[in-house]
């Protein structure tokens, strides 16, 4: 069977499925064709609508990357039961097909997960941020989150995971296809504060995350989400991890926004840094110290694009993500 040659024809069958589906789980599509939409100035961003308007020839783009590697398909579920994730992962193989994306289903990571962040003070656990829950009462109403990457934790206020409609229009066919996203700004906030280092170096090229901040910043709704609004929280975070790092560059500077730089004994006195409460000051200050050279390596590394090549082609970045998040892949979809 001929394998299909771009993401959305390899994906359009699974959220044709989903579209018709009044009952679906509540989910929305991480990366890919969302955020290739924001990086073309002809998609449009109605904020009154919660939705996101591109064109096929934007958001499109291969099924394999130059490398030979088979691109990604990340999806985010807002809850940490695992067989509610089991079962969109599942879901997502029997509709696409077996390897012909590297799919990946994000779900929240426990509370007794976060106890053990806290506890452990160990700065040097994980180099990707998380969303967590703060109970372990699931009740009608959706759970209370953070977004921590060690050693630091803010609150993710539920409007941060508001979801828009991305509706992706080809000309071509004549049809459409509709997905759940993310808040347009809400990627910004990603790309920023998912990793350790900060702003990745293969994220950061001009096609990339550049364009992407700019048309979606120059929406003043989303300008407004992102630093004075439910993505605030997660702007801290990007602001916090950046400085922790020693970097000195300003990744939203096209758009007239800085980041602010901490010296690393303010990081240790944040209100959001894990550990101010429990250790005294001169603790506090050796953790953010091996903290900081945790975000320099890590930076460091993910500099390396010879290295972050072979991550994709071997899927290495995808098993050390599973180390961290509460994240489904084959082997533990296959679980009985």
């Amino acid at each position: 069977m001929k394998q299909p040659e771009t993401v959305l024809q390899a994906t359009r069958p699974y959220f044709e499925a989903l579209a018709d589906d009044p009952s679906y789980q509540p989910l929305m599509v991480l990366g890919g064709v969302a955020v290739a939409a924001l990086a073309s100035p002809a998609t449009r961003i109605d904020t009154k609508r919660h939705e996101i308007i591109a064109l096929a020839s934007d958001a499109d783009s291969p099924r394999l990357r130059k490398n030979g590697s088979v691109r990604d398909l990340d999806i985010y579920v807002p809850t940490s039961d695992k067989e509610i994730l089991r079962g969109v992962y599942q879901g997502i193989e029997e509709t696409v097909g077996k390897d012909v994306l590297e799919i990946s289903v994000f779900g929240n990571q426990p509370l007794s997960l976060l106890k053990k962040q806290r506890a452990w003070g160990n700065p040097a656990a994980g180099w990707t941020a998380d969303r967590y829950e703060t109970t372990e009462v699931q009740a009608a109403g959706a759970v209370p989150l953070v977004k921590a990457i060690q050693p630091f934790e803010v609150p993710l206020p539920q409007k941060a995971l508001e979801s828009y409609t991305l509706i992706i229009v080809d000309n071509e066919k004549k049809d459409e296809v509709i997905m759940p996203v993310l808040h347009p700004a809400a990627n910004i906030a990603n790309y920023l504060s998912r990793s350790a280092g900060g702003l990745r170096k293969k994220d950061s090229g001009p096609e990339k995350f550049p364009r992407i901040a700019y048309n979606v910043l120059r929406d003043p709704d989303c300008r407004e989400w992102l630093l004075d609004g439910p993505g605030k929280s997660q702007f801290e975070l990007a602001s916090m991890m950046r400085s922790l790092a020693g970097r000195g560059d300003q990744p939203l500077k096209h758009v007239r926004t800085s980041m602010p730089n901490y010296s690393l004994a303010e990081l240790a006195d944040h209100p959001a840094f894990m550990y101010r409460e429990s250790l005294p000051t001169v603790l506090r200050r050796s953790v953010i110290g091996m903290a900081a050279m945790k975000a320099s390596g890590v930076y460091i590394v993910e500099q390396n694009e010879q290295l972050v090549s072979t991550w994709q082609q071997y899927g290495v970045e995808k098993i050390t993500n599973r180390w961290t998040s509460q994240t489904v892949n084959p082997v533990m979809a296959r679980e009985n």
